[in-house]
């Protein structure tokens, strides 16, 4: 995949909040690393691993759910919305039948490291707010009342803010938990007890997928045509490098088949991350390791089940870096066109270009030059006259005088010294130190590192 946005919404609902003043070194992690983690017993709430429910506050419940025909589990880490807490004012009342969503979140995060080694992937910042936060807005807003999150790796480190946003939003949230990873169809399987309660459709959707999330659209398109599943699609200019939807002829909607990789055109066309199925699906797929892709998708296409919606607008897969690059600058141009207030206004001096996304809290210096293409995060700043283009800075990071940063993110807490030199798609983790005039050109750097030496070509440093 590759090429999209999210929906809008303040600054303000972003996680997490950073320190106001400066943390002590190697302390300064929005959320403890992963290696911080060694079992339950050191993490701030328990897990019980029995039948039933017990509450651990307010809007907050776990379950464990127990499918007996496999040695997956479903830990329903149910965050049930407190009745104290209204809906968010800006979601509408529900008047359609309520329905479910299932994220494909996955593991590690491995293609999006260093910034993964401090936080999970969904909780990463893109556009000054996580990644999932974009998603479950847009779900919300839809008519969604149960998300599932299909995770196989430490779901434990998202429940404070998926908390916060169960409530925020009147939905409930449940973590789906993989004693293996099951692919991109055996999640559906395991999710079957909250996805198959009722026979209303449910959304399945790539956490990694940024766009405009037209889900109501989508669900009337599907309703619409009354089968079992519909796939939104995009339209690619280099169809030979992905798998392309080829529909049956003379319909425009209805797919015949799957072409990867195509050596001759037959399309441009190709799979967007975002699905809705009725729930029938699921008696299509086994509880084991499979792919909705390669298995499901053909059995549904040989029973003329699977329809494709176009989506409209900007799309991309944000799971690494040069891509998360790419999707800020469609989200900051898809914003600009809404005319959104989020951006800072072109007419302010530093800002050259235009797409320039700013925290409130963050601080700019004298003569600076921003844009196009920047979105700077809470409490960073910005020395003068420093130079910015094409580049995200995460919470807390610091630029110093006459810094030059270009297709670079600065990861949470690191420091950019003056008249260093950042580009080419390089990306500092969390606490990275960039001495003075040092050029970094492609490096990915791993929290808690000092640079002192120039890193002429790209490379990882540990």
């Amino acid at each position: 995949m590759r090429q999209g946005v999210g929906p809008e919404s303040a600054p303000s609902s972003r996680f997490p909040s950073p320190p106001k003043s400066s943390p002590p070194r190697r302390q300064s992690s929005p959320l403890p690393p992963f290696s911080a983690c060694k079992d339950r017993h050191s993490l701030p709430v328990p897990f019980i691993a029995a039948a039933g429910s017990f509450a651990l506050g307010p809007s907050l419940c776990f379950d464990l759910l127990h499918n007996a025909s496999s040695q997956s589990r479903v830990w329903g880490n149910s965050l049930r919305p407190s009745q104290t807490h209204p809906a968010s004012p800006h979601i509408p009342s529900i008047t359609s039948p309520k329905m479910k969503a299932l994220i494909l979140v996955g593991g590690f995060g491995t293609r999006l490291r260093p910034l993964t080694l401090t936080l999970p992937k969904p909780l990463v910042e893109f556009g000054n707010k996580p990644m999932i936060l974009h998603q479950i807005e847009a779900l919300a807003g839809a008519g969604v009342t149960d998300i599932v999150l299909a995770v196989n790796y430490r779901p434990e480190i998202m429940e404070k803010a998926l908390s916060e946003y169960s409530a925020k939003f009147n939905v409930n949230i449940t973590f789906s938990i993989e004693a293996e990873p099951l692919g991109t169809a055996g999640p559906l399987k395991l999710a079957e007890k909250v996805l198959g309660k009722d026979n209303t459709p449910f959304f399945v959707l790539n956490s990694d997928v940024i766009c405009e999330y037209p889900f109501s659209d989508l669900a009337a398109f599907h309703k619409a045509h009354g089968e079992e599943g519909t796939i939104m699609v995009t339209k690619v200019e280099e169809p030979s490098k992905y798998g392309v939807v080829v529909h049956k002829p003379n319909h425009a909607s209805r797919i015949d088949r799957f072409v990867e990789k195509p050596v001759e055109f037959v399309g441009n066309r190709i799979n967007a991350g975002i699905y809705i199925f009725n729930p029938s699906v699921l008696s299509r797929i086994d509880l084991r390791p499979t792919s909705i892709e390669t298995e499901t998708f053909p059995a549904i296409c040989a029973d003329g089940q699977l329809h494709s919606m176009d989506l409209e607008g900007f799309w991309m897969d944000v799971g690494q870096p040069k891509d998360f690059l790419s999707g800020t600058c469609l989200y900051l141009s898809s914003l600009t066109k809404k005319g959104s207030k989020l951006l800072t206004p072109p007419s302010t001096p530093y800002v050259h270009g235009g797409n320039v996304l700013i925290d409130p809290s963050a601080k700019i210096g004298k003569n600076c030059r921003i844009g196009p293409n920047v979105t700077i995060g809470p409490d960073v700043i910005v020395g003068d006259g420093v130079r910015l283009q094409r580049c995200v800075l995460l919470a807390g990071s610091k630029v110093k005088d006459h810094a030059w940063i270009k297709s670079t993110i600065v990861g949470w807490n690191s420091s950019v010294g003056k008249w260093a030199r950042l580009e080419n798609v390089s990306v500092l983790g969390d606490d990275v130190t960039i001495g003075d005039e040092i050029y970094v050109n492609g490096g990915s750097i791993l929290p808690h590192k000092s640079i002192k030496v120039n890193v002429d070509v790209p490379a990882i440093i540990m």
